[in-house]
Order: C-alpha cells, then structure tokens, then sequence
C-alpha cells in the first residue's frame, strides 16, 4: 500500500479539530488504518493500540505531538 500525504495531512486536520486533546479512534478502511499506523511509526500521533478480534484496531487515548503540530502547520502554510 502506497503512503499518501493527503490523507496524512488530512487525519491530523481531523484529529486537531477534534473538541478534546485525547480521544479514541476506529478507523473504518484498511487505508485509513495504514495511515493510523504511519501516524504512529513517524511520531506524529501517540495512542495506544487495541487490537480486536473482528474489525480494525482501536486506537485509544490518541493525541498530536509536537512533531505532528509542527507538520500541520507546515502543511497548512502557503509558502510551504
């Protein structure tokens, strides 16, 4: 499966907007896993991981690091 920047980009928008600083997240695609876990590898986001036995896991306790604001705001910067 290929990396996508966009939607990096955009599951960190959506976690940033989120009204509270932690929170827990299913995802619904493979994809959208993949990227989770991308999120994770790079730093980025920090969760724990709960593995279930029918579906995707559950990425509980989530936050944006400092690593992660800073991509945001990077990638949201005109001159960028």
């Amino acid at each position: 499966m290929e990396r996508g920047t966009e939607m990096i980009r955009n599951l960190l928008i959506g976690f940033k907007n989120y009204y509270r600083p932690r929170t827990n997240i299913t995802p619904t695609t493979q994809k959208e896993d993949y990227h989770m876990y991308l999120l994770a590898d790079s730093g980025f986001i920090e969760s724990k991981i709960k593995k279930t036995k029918f579906s995707l896991p559950i990425y509980t306790n989530l936050m944006i690091t400092s690593i992660g604001h800073d991509f945001l705001e990077a990638a949201e910067s005109d001159t960028v």
